[in-house]
């Protein structure tokens, strides 16, 4: 009797030219987007999660850009003026400091946070790629706050990342509440991601072009 193998759902058609692992342990051949739970249907009750999504996202947007925008004022010690001003005439030691003050805080939140945390999923990507859309929200807004912390003190991570975290967990927690499928979950995650993006970067609304 000679037995069937199933291909994988996530085969990228047509396969990339580079076919081993990538370090992350993600595999260069796995596609996200294509899934066997179906299409998720676009109901009133998705439609709902997605418009309290939105309001999420704008609060925690805001909420993550006052954090950074306070913490980049205490650490380099101005009220007015652009950011980049206020790093340039910073002396030398002061900004030394701040990112001594940034590695050592990140370091120790973030291990104490992982360490209560554990097993529970905050990587948006991941959620996607490969999980269900399930992400920790509690795990989430810690990872997020830390973020902004250690980025107002002037290390180079990218604003971003917190918002699109947050936005994500909110479409997760938004889609556990009202009960939707895997794929309408993964779905207002994305949304929720996307959003915080767009908001962070003052973008409200996205037209295709011709």
């Amino acid at each position: 009797m000679v037995e069937r193998r199933q291909s994988s759902e996530r085969l990228r058609v047509p396969q990339p030219v580079i076919k081993r692992r990538l370090p992350s342990g993600r595999g260069a051949m796995e596609q996200p987007n294509n899934t066997s739970d179906g299409a998720a249907a676009l109901t009133p009750r998705f439609w709902c999660a997605v418009a309290l999504t939105g309001v999420a996202t704008g609060l925690f947007g805001d909420l993550m850009m006052a954090i950074l925008f306070a913490v980049q004022r205490w650490a380099f010690g101005y009220s007015t003026g652009s950011f980049q001003a206020a790093v340039q005439h910073a002396s030398g030691v002061r900004r030394m400091v701040s990112l001594l003050v940034a590695g050592a805080f990140g370091g120790i939140a973030w291990f104490l946070l992982r360490r209560y945390t554990e097993g529970r999923q905050s990587e948006i990507d991941d959620a996607l790629w490969s999980g269900n859309g399930t992400l920790s929200f509690r795990r989430s807004l810690g990872t997020s706050v830390i973020s902004e912390v250690v980025i107002g003190m002037g290390a180079s991570l990218g604003r971003e990342a917190a918002p699109k975290l947050l936005g994500g967990a909110s479409g997760s927690l938004l889609a556990g509440w009202v009960r939707l499928s895997p794929a309408q979950r993964r779905l207002l995650v994305a949304c929720g991601g996307g959003a915080e993006l767009a908001a962070v970067y003052n973008v409200p609304l996205g037209l295709p072009r011709q």
